[in-house]
């Protein structure tokens, strides 16, 4: 019987067409960078090429198991049709496939009786081998588009989780109009403002308090009222005091001339004590404005003390509030950084897997 023997090769590149760009990532990288990868790999696909992966789409593509030219003389099939394995298994004995040497070019060699077939079965295994390489960046590509999907679903899920939680410690806190910094500032802002409102009406008081206590001397000893300085300071005082000398001086040069009941010195000494209760009248408001005006500066020291170990109490709450913000914020951020890097992901792999690009191309049939 004579027997006839077809060749095919095809050229193959360590490299696929990178479409996409380099930037986009395979989920199968058909790209083989060392000499020692190189030489395994393209053991690999000699043995690929004669595999029953790459045999039985053969046979099943050209109907092998019903083909009385493929069986030959020896095979009735009237009797029985052999399986499709059964094919694939005659099939995987005809195939040969060799690296020629010194180069990247895969050469498959097909023996068989019917020089047709042959050619015929020669070129199937070629283009199963290119379809079954490509099949198989594209399933692995689904498979991890379907586990990404699923992933992105949870992740989708963690994020809203992440937010709402976010949204609601705002929600609680009053944080949502004003950012957790700008009111760490307000609550630093209005420490501040107190502590200097305090810290001057805390001065003020002191410098009354001295005051303060000559006041009180002064309520045991009348006379010693002229001799406060808030007194002394007074220009009305000043005034007073120099109109009521000059009506005494007066009241005592009239004493001299008439009797102390003429009508006329009746008369000054009316002046002289009106004016006299007019300066004490003053003395005693401005003692009086010096202890109401302490009490005043008391009275707001205490309540601007309070109000400042209020603002500290709120700032201490805050930055503890802070660290339960950032932690929730930096959740969030992380869910949602994950987020995007899967869905980017998710899109370059199914976008990769839909390319029907292959590193291995015809170069003969």
């Amino acid at each position: 019987t004579r027997i006839y023997r077809s060749r095919a090769s095809v050229l193959i590149d360590f490299r696929a067409p990178q479409v996409l760009g380099s930037k986009v990532r395979e989920v199968v990288d058909l790209a083989i960078n060392r000499s020692w990868r190189s030489k395994s790999y393209l053991e690999t696909q000699k043995r690929v090429v004669s595999s029953d992966a790459v045999s039985i789409r053969v046979a099943e593509r050209l109907a092998l198991p019903s083909n009385p030219s493929f069986w030959g003389k020896g095979v009735n099939l009237a009797e029985q049709t052999p399986t499709l394995k059964q094919a694939a298994a005659r099939l995987g004995g005809m195939v040969r496939a060799n690296i020629v040497r010194n180069s990247n070019i895969l050469e498959v060699r097909v023996d068989h009786h019917d020089p047709e077939l042959a050619a015929e079965i020669c070129n199937s295994v070629v283009q199963a081998y290119l379809d079954f390489n490509v099949d198989y960046k594209a399933t692995s590509a689904q498979g991890a588009v379907k586990w990404l999907a699923n992933q992105l679903d949870d992740l989708k899920k963690e994020l809203e989780t992440s937010e709402l939680a976010l949204h609601e410690f705002k929600r609680k806190n009053n944080i949502i109009s004003v950012s957790m910094k700008d009111k760490q500032s307000l609550i630093a802002r209005r420490i501040w403002q107190l502590a200097e409102s305090l810290t001057e009406t805390r001065m003020k008081r002191m410098a009354l308090s001295a005051q303060r206590k000559q006041v009180h001397k002064a309520r045991k000893d009348p006379s010693l009222k002229m001799a406060l300085s808030a007194v002394q300071k007074s220009h009305l005082v000043q005034t007073m005091r120099s109109t009521y000398s000059e009506e005494y001086k007066k009241y005592q040069g009239l004493r001299q001339r008439y009797l102390d009941k003429h009508p006329v010195v009746l008369e000054q000494k009316a002046k002289v004590d009106s004016t006299r209760n007019a300066l004490d009248r003053e003395v005693n408001n401005i003692v009086a404005g010096i202890e109401s005006k302490y009490r005043e500066y008391l009275d707001n020291e205490r309540q601007l003390a309070g109000a400042l170990q209020v603002a500290k109490n709120e700032g201490l709450q805050i930055n503890k509030r802070e660290v339960s913000y950032r932690r929730l914020n930096r959740q969030r951020a992380n869910t949602e950084q994950v987020y995007s890097l899967v869905m980017s992901r998710m899109k370059e792999t199914d976008l990769s897997g839909q390319l029907r690009v292959n590193n291995v191309r015809w170069l003969d049939r």
